[in-house]
């Protein structure tokens, strides 16, 4: 028997007993024994298979690496203005984005664990993945908690400046933050090392703040000014350095919305005590509310800002912990549709690429991605999702013109300078990159409007109102493509 499944390949224990004219009992213990030895393994290896097989254990395994073989051969590579485009559609990003909170879920869903300036995210971000974005939908995701806003500090590439500025932690509009669902936050807090806890000066309205949400748990914004002692503007203070040093969250993403909100525009803010009812005093009323830190809910201390985090003797990501792995490979997957080595310089708080490797490699083997060669110029092992193939093959296959995309520099998929050619633009809110085809043709810095390609000066303007995300009503790209 254990020479007939060596050269035989998937057989049935029907096939083997006619085969050796033996009863059916006799071949099944025989089979077990080789089972137990780890020489034989069951299954249903072929296409067609309605009964169990048995297949020797190395000649499968040269089966199963013979069919990714041929299945990788398969995948014909796209140049990378191709997966550009592929990651606009992906994210939703163009002609036609999706409306509805289960839109603004599964936006959030590809964004997970990505660090990005608090203004960025309903300035540009979210805006530009949903229709008729409302920052209401946000403030009930947030409310009802499944997600959280918080800040993952980084910490493998810690610089001076960041020990100095330590004890002068300011949460800004370029602070970064991240939205997580909160059955992950877990997860991600990992990333976290004790120099980034220990090396935390923080001042002590923000310890005062800080110990109160310890001892009495989460809190409203008026039960805090009461406990502490501290006057609203040194709470929102305080709590704005907590915020930025990853130590607090609230229910709602009003909360964030109003720390990072100028003054002037703060709720009292040269209130006046005349009657008017214009639509601007209106609005500016209503907006005022939802930037108010009482809108927040609750105010509650991270798990960053435990005592038993602070005690952890961790130096380095869990690799041995391959579920955590896996659910970040899975997160990458989602937000890139397509996975490799490259396309992840823009994240180096993540694990490995090394241990990220054998878990793609895993889940390849076990069918649940394809690997292969997916897109052009990028070395290395590339995976990605199988519904991902067909939209990048869609994208290759498709000739027409699209219309220009605009993005935040600080968004996921500001590759220029590491897929695409060029310097690097910085991630700050205030940065744009406008995109042809897949193909960055002019980037705003600190409001400047540079070109990437040869434009027209009659055209300077559209191009700067695209940046500014103003309505274009004629385009830039006349019919043959080109920058006019």
């Amino acid at each position: 028997m254990r020479a007939r499944l060596e050269c035989c390949g998937p057989v049935t224990g029907a096939e083997l007993a006619e085969l050796f004219e033996a009863s059916a009992t006799e071949v099944g213990v025989a089979l077990l024994a080789l089972q137990n030895e780890g020489y034989a393994m069951q299954g249903y290896f072929s296409p067609d298979a309605s009964e169990t097989e048995w297949c020797e254990r190395g000649l499968l395994a040269r089966m199963h690496r013979y069919t990714i073989q041929s299945m990788r051969q398969e995948i014909q590579p796209v140049t990378v203005a191709d997966y550009m485009r592929f990651l606009f559609a992906w994210h939703g990003i163009g002609e036609t984005r999706p409306d509805g909170d289960g839109a603004l879920v599964a936006a959030l869903e590809k964004l997970e664990g990505f660090a990005i300036p608090a203004a960025a995210w309903e300035k540009d971000i979210l805006p530009a993945r949903l229709n008729d974005y409302s920052g209401a939908a946000l403030d009930r995701l947030c409310s009802s908690g499944r997600i959280v806003w918080t800040r993952l500090p980084s910490v493998r590439h810690r610089t001076a400046r960041d020990e100095v500025s330590a004890s002068k932690a300011v949460l800004l509009r370029n602070t970064p933050i991240t939205l997580l669902d909160r059955e992950r936050l877990d997860l991600w807090q990992t990333l976290l090392l004790p120099g980034a806890i220990k090396d935390r000066k923080l001042s002590s309205a923000a310890e005062k703040t800080l110990d109160e949400l310890r001892r009495r748990g989460a809190s409203f914004f008026m039960d805090l000014v009461q406990n502490t002692g501290l006057l609203r503007t040194q709470l929102e203070t305080a709590l704005a350095e907590l915020a930025a040093s990853g130590d607090v969250t609230s229910d709602s993403y009003a909360g964030l919305r109003a720390l990072i909100t100028p003054q002037s525009r703060r709720p009292g803010y040269g209130r006046s005590y005349g009657h008017s009812y214009s639509n601007a005093n209106r609005h500016r009323r209503r907006a005022s509310i939802m930037n108010s830190v009482d809108a927040a809910g609750r105010w509650s201390a991270t798990a960053c800002a435990s005592e038993n985090l602070k005690a952890a003797t961790k130096t380095a990501w869990p690799g041995t912990d391959e579920n955590a792995l896996a659910a970040v490979v899975d997160t990458l997957l989602k937000r890139y549709g397509v996975l490799f080595r490259k396309v992840l310089e823009r994240e180096p708080d993540l694990p490995r690429w090394r241990e990220l490797l054998y878990v793609c490699r895993r889940m390849e083997a076990r069918g649940e991605i394809r690997g292969g060669y997916f897109v052009e110029g990028c070395s290395g092992e590339q995976f990605a999702r199988p519904e991902a193939i067909a939209l990048l093959r869609k994208q290759k296959n498709e000739a027409r013109e699209r219309p220009p995309v605009v993005i935040s520099a600080a968004d996921p998929l500001n590759l220029v300078g590491i897929l695409l050619p060029g310097d690097r633009i910085p991630a700050l809110h205030t940065n744009r990159v406008l995109f042809r085809n897949g193909v960055p043709v002019a980037k705003q810095l600190n409001g400047v409007t540079t070109c990437l390609a040869d434009v027209a000066s009659t055209s300077r303007w559209e191009i700067d109102k695209l940046l500014a995300r103003h309505r274009n009503p004629s385009g830039f790209i006349d019919s043959t493509g080109a920058c006019t």
